[in-house]
């Protein structure tokens, strides 16, 4: 395939799934990750797409096109929208594997303070990196990161 067909796209950057309309469930992912990946695919002259979570980092290479997301379902929306015209899928943001069941009402407002406390419920996410092998045509490549345990490696 010559060079300047190549296509990639990176996922990178952590998901806030809300809890109400100012808490979230998050994690501590910076998008380094990502980032370099991408800073490395056009430094070889790819076509790269990052959809980038919420982070305060960004490429610093203008060839790179960014798309931001805040939730898992904001980056499958992203992945929905853009899989189909990458040659490769690197998955490298650290997706939340469950996100608060959390009612309109909940969204709508900040939750006050008892003394109570609060119980969350969680449901899981969907898995967008399966979500895309079914979806993967002949000649993708996909590529997914997925932090383990040490003892479980």
């Amino acid at each position: 395939m010559p060079r300047a067909t190549r296509r990639i796209l990176i996922t990178a950057g952590p998901t806030h799934e809300p809890i109400d309309a100012v808490r979230y469930l998050g994690n501590r992912s910076s998008g380094e990750t990502g980032l370099a990946v991408a800073a490395e695919a056009a430094r070889r002259a790819w076509a790269v797409r990052i959809l980038l979570g919420p982070t305060p980092r960004a490429p610093t290479d203008s060839r790179i096109a960014v798309h931001r997301f805040r939730t898992t379902d904001d980056l499958g929306q992203l992945l929905h929208r853009h899989f189909h015209e990458a040659d490769v899928l690197v998955m490298a943001a650290a997706v939340s594997d469950f996100r608060p069941s959390v009612s309109a009402e909940q969204l709508g407002r900040k939750i006050r303070r008892t003394d109570a406390g609060l119980t969350l419920d969680l449901e899981r996410t969907p898995d967008l990196l399966a979500a895309c092998a079914e979806r993967r045509r002949p000649g993708q490549f996909l590529v997914g990161f997925a932090l383990d345990e040490q003892d479980g490696l």
